[in-house]
């Protein structure tokens, strides 16, 4: 750097300081940028306490600094003398020819020129003249001069004695060199300085004095004028010693008056101290001491400041100035205030020593000549205060306080000690402490509540209860008085362990008319009557021990107790919610099973529960093959049939979850022809199914059971010709529709049925919708679901089928939600566990196969997808539509429940763009990738002869698949939820030469047998894997006799892909729910959540 012009940078003072600072290495460089001018670092202040500075710097284009912006963590904090000593030091211009900012000229200029001289500081400094000097002036008032009457201390007038340290006055004054070049006072007064009126002087210089005016002002009693001297003692010491600093380092001279020598500023400071002394005889002199280490033994030091910040002394002639570096302590300050000194009489000494020295002792002493030295402390005993109190359940608690117990040289008790010591705490035996320490924190390792984490240590004050707190005092008390720990307590409680506990189930057999059983609980703990309310009160708290008021307890960490805990918390969970009362339902099998396996357990003497165990332990006896059925079942659909009539002939139903295509209706109307042929009941069956599969069921019954009398539903009672009672008369099986049933509903619910069968039952999932309230409302005595799918999507569907088939065995939605769902969507280790306990308990009315596991001899399926590459037309039309609705959605997904509609809507669009542009864009000309390709597979496949079924869900687009094929003169069959005559449709693909047949996923999905095909195209994926697998189901079911292959075209880089992702986290939710080797991992929900939406979006 080139030699600097320092004018126009800082003001004159603060640039001669920052020099100086430069020079004195006070500043430490962390960072430097020569390139954007910029360094950052430390400085020193004259205090002694560091200040972090950051400062950029501008330069001329021939590198002499231009200009200074700094940033201080100082009082000053912009431009101060820490920035420019960091600017110096950091650009190496400390090392060049710097410049001292020149002095003011004594001359006062004229009004124009001053004005200028703000505008361009360097034009009116440059001109160098003589400069008038500036001292600050010392005078002493020490108390043999002073009055000596007592001292009013602050501004509350109270008179109090005076120590020896106190009672001298230090002035200052401002002072210059007169006409014959003596100091003298009159020629620069405070009121010039403050006025800023002073001339002559150097303005760096005035600049300091001004500030130590502004702190006079600040905290003295009074504002300094004219020559009037300023009270050191009445300054704030921080600023006052800063302030110092500031003038030594502009070589101000500091005069003791009235011969204006030298004052001696001391570099080291002073230090404070209790000072015990011992005297010949035996008294005790305690006294607030001050030192300096340049101070000789007979000088007398004097304290400055309210608050002690400065001391000063005389030596012959000269005056001694030095810093109190760190505030005295609070005890040395009130000593103070006691005049200084306190004597203790030597009959006292003793009472001294036991209870003020320890406190002494933390706030620091010593003994000048070594005279008083304190006792060496006696053995310690720990002592353990213990505090017992009952809380309102009977449960125990115990506070502990752990103290230390010394005795004197007499053996009397000193003052109890805490656990650990203080700072500067004097008079223990830390080691011996430290050794019963260990030992203590062995016995007491069990008790996590009372040890630290540190070794050999434990809780000064703590608290246990409960069991803990039992078997503390049975156990570790009288182990810790063997280590010589003193216990002290009033009322110890004495605890004991419960010699027996008997558990005794009875129910009221009355109740079970409305589908609930009172279930009365008998407690009884080592012969004592235990309310139920108390034993669920402390299982469901997750207590470890029930406790009596006798003060015996029985521990609730047994296996038994803890199953035994999860079955109440479930039943009251489930229950009926009033309050006193614990109901089961009869229909929650494993429950009571796994109630009655407890040991624990006994059973009042209950024709129920005879009735309960006999069933348990026997298995019920196998149905035989009804008479009229015309099917050879196999082994598994034999299976499947005896467990609907076991569960029929208990007045039970159930769930046949079997995989598609593995046969459920024949099972189902085996069990109906179960029932006919032994049944006494001669009501009609009622089967609910969709729309197109009610033909089916019609076709099956009469193919499979032809003694049966069966009837379909064929209109509303408003198109009827009649009744439906007249229709029932002599039918053992009625067959309609959801949509019929719902229209209908009164109608349905005045007959008296045999039972309901829910074909597809997955329609009825939803529990707020008519159709589930229809099906309710009809009042059978036993419902069975007939579904491949019993879970699509969350688990709240499953409560629905449930409610159908076991009414109240999963308690109402909410119940079912916090008991069941919550945990399970939660995921993790509950989640795991929950979803455990509720397979053990839909285990009973739930039965599922799967093809892989019991239809062996069905052909091969292969599956795979098919991805599609969008053209550069398609992509770009997909890009633009992508962002415009991903910035729709990104404002609606603050409320997704009530944004759902404009939310499904993006997603369809997208959806329908990935597919087709023209779905989206009608006159779009732009062509669809996702056609090209499947035309492009339709070639490959028809050429050898297979036959394919394509499914969309979008009948528009397959209606532009048609067109296409029309064009190439393609034959092809039709399906959708429009098609009027569904069963001449698929009698002509069945019995004709289309290779094609184009069916909707949700009209051709279900209850559709066309085993003709062998090939599936699912043109676009559904959110529900169920719903694709059901579709795939009508080629891959039993009749199959050639491998069947599936494809699905996903166009990459779409929405599409992030289905799939979707549709892979339901899949998971069933697979967990029905399968019992399934792992927690997929015991997470699938809901559609904000979260999934912005994974669609790619947000």
């Amino acid at each position: 750097m080139q030699q600097t012009s320092i004018p126009g940078l800082a003001t004159p003072n603060t640039w001669t300081l920052g020099v100086a600072y430069a020079r004195g290495r006070r500043v430490r460089v962390k960072d430097v940028d020569p390139v954007k001018g910029t360094v950052y670092g430390t400085c020193r202040g004259s205090g002694g306490k560091t200040y972090v500075v950051d400062v950029l710097c501008e330069f001329t284009r021939h590198g002499a600094l231009a200009s200074i912006d700094g940033a201080c963590s100082c009082p000053v904090a912009h431009n101060c003398k820490h920035c420019v000593a960091l600017a110096l030091v950091g650009f190496h211009i400390i090392d060049e020819d710097i410049e001292v900012a020149p002095a003011s000229t004594p001359v006062r200029e004229p009004e124009w020129k001053q004005q200028l001289s703000r505008v361009f500081p360097s034009w009116l400094q440059t001109p160098r003249q003589q400069v008038m000097p500036l001292a600050l002036q010392f005078e002493v008032t020490t108390p043999s001069i002073a009055q000596t009457s007592p001292t009013r201390f602050g501004g509350s007038g109270a008179l109090r004695k005076r120590s020896k340290h106190e009672g001298a006055r230090l002035d200052i004054r401002s002072v210059t060199r007169g006409k014959t070049k003596q100091w003298v006072r009159n020629a620069i007064t405070w009121s010039a300085i403050r006025g800023r009126s002073a001339s002559g002087f150097d303005l760096g210089t005035l600049e300091v004095f001004q500030r130590l005016c502004d702190l006079a002002d600040r905290t003295s009693y009074y504002s300094p004028s004219g020559s009037v001297p300023v009270s050191v003692g009445s300054l704030e010491g921080g600023a006052w010693w800063e302030i110092m600093g500031d003038l030594s380092a502009r070589h101000v001279p500091f005069l003791f008056a009235p011969y204006n020598s030298p004052v001696v500023v001391e570099t080291q400071p002073a230090h404070t101290t209790i000072d015990v002394v011992s005297l010949p005889q035996g008294d005790l002199v305690i006294s607030a001491e001050v030192s300096h280490p340049h101070a000789s033994k007979g000088a007398h030091l004097y304290i400055l400041g309210e608050i002690p910040h400065s001391v000063i002394w005389l030596e012959q002639q000269d005056l001694h100035l030095a810093q109190v570096k760190n505030p005295p302590s609070n005890a040395w300050s009130r000593l103070l205030r006691e005049g200084g000194k306190v004597e203790v009489p030597a009959t006292a000494s003793k009472e001294f020593t036991r209870s003020v020295f320890p406190s002494l002792a933390r706030a620091g002493w010593t003994s000048s000549d070594d005279s008083f030295m304190p006792p060496t402390p006696q053995h310690p005993t720990l002592v353990l205060h213990l505090d017992t109190e009952t809380t309102e359940t009977d449960i125990p608690q115990i506070r502990l306080l752990w103290q230390w117990q010394y005795r004197d040289e007499d053996g009397d008790d000193l003052p109890a000690a805490s656990l650990y010591p203080g700072f500067g705490e004097y008079g223990r035996d830390e080691r011996t402490e430290s050794e019963i320490l260990a030992q203590v924190a062995r016995e007491v390792a069990a008790y996590p509540r009372l040890v630290r984490d540190a070794p050999g240590t434990i809780e000064e004050s703590t608290s246990i209860s409960g069991l803990a707190a039992a078997n503390f005092v049975d156990q570790c008390v009288p182990a810790l008085q063997k280590l010589g720990v003193q216990v002290m307590t009033t009322n110890l409680p004495q605890y004991r362990r419960a010699d027996s506990v008997h558990v005794q189930l009875s129910v009221n057999e009355d109740s079970h008319s409305n589908d609930w059983l009172d279930l009365e609980v008998e407690v009884l703990i080592g012969g004592h009557e235990v309310p139920l309310a108390h034993l669920i009160a402390a299982l469901v708290r997750d207590d470890d021990a029930l406790f009596l008021p006798d003060g015996s307890y029985l521990p609730l960490d047994n296996p038994e107790f803890d199953h035994l805990r999860r079955l109440l918390h479930e039943a009251q969970s489930l229950g009926d919610g009033k309050a006193g009362r614990l109901k089961v339902r009869p229909q929650q099998l494993s429950w009571w099973e796994e109630m009655l396996d407890l040991d624990i357990v006994q059973t009042a003497s209950s024709q129920w529960f005879d009735s309960l165990k006999k069933a348990i332990k026997t298995p019920p006896v196998e149905a035989p093959i009804p008479s009229g059925l015309r099917a050879n079942l196999r082994s598994y659909q034999v299976e499947g049939f005896r467990w609907m009539a076991n569960l029929r002939r208990q007045g039970l139903g159930g769930i046949l979850a079997d995989d598609m295509g593995l046969g459920k209706t024949v099972q189902t109307l085996a069990m109906i022809a179960d029932q006919r042929e032994t049944g006494s009941t001669e009501r009609p069956w009622l089967v609910v199914a969709p729309t197109s599969v009610v033909e089916n069921w019609a076709d099956e019954a009469h193919r499979f059971t032809p003694t049966l009398k069966v009837e379909v539903i064929k209109g509303t009672a408003a198109r009827r010709t009649q009744s439906l009672s007249t229709i029932a008369e002599g039918q053992d099986i009625l067959i309609t529709s959801f949509a019929l049933l719902r229209l209908d509903e009164e109608e349905y619910a005045e007959l008296d049925w045999a039972g309901l069968i829910v074909d597809e039952a997955q329609n009825a999932k939803n529990y707020r919708a008519r159709v589930f309230k229809a099906l309710v409302k009809t009042g059978a005595p036993v419902t069975y679901a007939i579904t491949g799918t019993p879970v699509e999507n969350n688990l709240t569907e499953l409560w629905s089928m449930l409610t159908l088939v076991a009414p109240g065995m999963m308690g109402s939605p909410k119940q079912f939600a916090q008991t069941y769902r919550k945990p399970i969507d939660n995921g993790g280790l509950e989640g795991e566990q929950m979803m455990a306990l509720l397979r053990r308990r839909i285990a009973p009315f739930l039965l599922r196969r799967t093809k892989e596991k019991v239809a062996l001899d069905l052909p091969e399926k292969q599956e795979q997808i098919w991805p599609v590459i969008l053209e550069s037309g398609h992509r770009r039309l997909y890009d633009q539509h992508l962002h415009r609705e991903r910035q729709r959605v990104l404002g609606l997904l603050e409320d997704t429940e009530h944004n759902q509609i404009e939310i499904l809507a993006s997603l369809t669009r997208l959806r329908q763009l990935s597919i087709d542009p023209a779905l989206v864009e009608e006159k779009s000309r732009v062509e669809s990738s996702k056609t090209q390709e499947l035309l492009k597979v339709l070639n490959e496949v028809l050429v050898d002869g297979h036959r394919v079924i394509v499914f969309s869900q979008f009948t528009r687009y397959l209606r532009r698949i048609a067109k296409e094929l029309d064009d190439r003169g393609i034959a092809y069959s039709y399906l959708d939820g429009s098609t009027t005559d569904r069963g001449r449709v698929l009698q002509g693909f069945r019995e004709g030469s289309a290779p094609v047949f184009l069916m909707s996923l949700k009209a051709g999905g279900v209850g559709i047998n066309l085993t003709e095909a062998d090939y599936a195209i699912l043109t676009d994926p559904w959110w529900n894997p169920a719903v694709e697998s059901q579709a795939i189901a009508r080629t891959h079911r039993i009749g199959q006799t050639r491998p069947v292959h599936v494809y699905r075209l996903v166009a990459k880089d779409t929405i599409e892909e992030k289905m799939l992702s979707l549709q892979e986290k339901k899949r998971k939710l069933a697979h967990a729910l029905l399968d019992e080797q399934s792992g927690a991992q997929a015991t997470s929900g699938a809901r559609l959540s904000a979260e999934d939406i912005q994974l669609l979006f790619d947000f």
